[in-house]
């Protein structure tokens, strides 16, 4: 009895130890592979042999990396690639499962041959660039072949595997923020994104609280695990083509909503309009109760990124958006 109790006690300060880490807490205030805000897919499956001659690929990629970039931190190097191996793997369970191969439509393939393979160099990855490239290389794997493109009811299958798939993305973003910050404090600090957890800090690593004299949500927050980030631009924009937020299982459930400008790379339209940021008190319009009013409970909403619809400008000279985290309730 004694003994189960040692067990249950080192359990329990090994869960609140692993709580008080910030590993999991930095460089993102959302999950950029859930949202699909990360850089698209120059290199798309094509056939049921090009997807398994592309997994092996990265895996044999991550190894590589890993070793060389962590060869002064062996143990760490070992743990993420045993990390990544575990993730691909399930990857490919879950591809099999969810991909009908006899009606696979495969993308078009332009004439250099993009699509039927990566061509990976001898000479072994080094820099931050390629670390954030492993796991988005799953996560595009994920979005072609395992998510549908649509959710029919009475499937049970498409159902199944559209949780899976964003299951399986909101590990990628856990596990790409983890890697990204131990590789800051053993590498380079000077790497980008490096640069704001510690030299804005001076030199310590932010954790998830709020700060007074920083403009702490641009930055960070912790995961969470169930919710979905979008925007809905003042203006036309490719990437942001609609004013529509939406859930293709269960209905919305808003928790944060707000009408301003806190990062440039967003909603940037044709260019015509600044897309200076905006920060300090003021610099937000809080939309949260508005916005759930029209939009909780449903499955879809429309909503409109202008100064009448938000009750004023807050960033004045700047174009805007309105960004909503949600979560999808059944």
């Amino acid at each position: 009895m004694r003994l189960f109790s040692t067990c249950i006690a080192l359990a329990a300060a090994k869960k609140r130890s692993f709580q008080t880490q910030p590993d999991e807490l930095l460089y993102s205030n959302e999950a950029s592979f859930i949202t699909g805000d990360f850089m698209p897919d120059r290199f798309p499956i094509t056939s049921e042999a090009n997807f398994q001659e592309q997994l092996d690929d990265h895996i044999d990629f991550a190894r590589r990396y890993f070793e060389n970039e962590y060869s002064e931190h062996p143990k760490k190097g070992a743990q993420y690639t045993k990390m990544y191996n575990k993730i691909a793997n399930m990857v490919e369970k879950s591809v099999t499962k969810c991909m009908d191969w006899e009606n696979f439509v495969a993308p078009e393939v332009n004439g250099n041959g993009v699509a039927l393979r990566r061509r990976r160099s001898a000479t072994p990855p080094s820099g931050i660039g390629p670390l954030t490239g492993t796991m988005t290389n799953l996560a595009h794997i994920v979005q072609q072949l395992v998510i549908p493109d649509f959710v029919d009811d009475n499937d049970k299958n498409s159902k199944k595997c559209f949780k899976n798939g964003f299951k399986l993305l909101k590990r990628l973003d856990r596990q790409r923020f983890h890697t990204l910050f131990n590789y800051c404090k053993l590498i380079d600090r000077d790497a980008t994104p490096c640069w704001w957890a510690y030299e804005a800090n001076n030199g310590e690593p932010w954790r998830n609280r709020e700060d007074e004299h920083f403009n702490w949500d641009i930055f960070t927050s912790s995961f969470v695990g169930t919710s979905r980030v979008d925007r809905v631009c003042s203006g036309d924009d490719r990437k942001y083509a609609d004013n529509k937020i939406s859930c293709q299982i269960g209905t919305i459930n808003v928790t944060t909503a707000w009408y301003g400008r806190r990062a440039g790379q967003f909603c940037q339209g044709d260019g015509s309009e600044s897309t200076a940021v905006c920060t300090g008190v003021g610099s937000v319009k809080n939309l949260r109760d508005k916005v759930g009013l029209e939009c909780n409970g449903r499955s879809e909403c429309s909503l409109e990124a202008s100064n009448e619809y938000a009750g004023g400008d807050p960033c004045p000279g700047s174009s805007k958006y309105i960004q909503v985290i949600y979560e999808c309730n059944e």
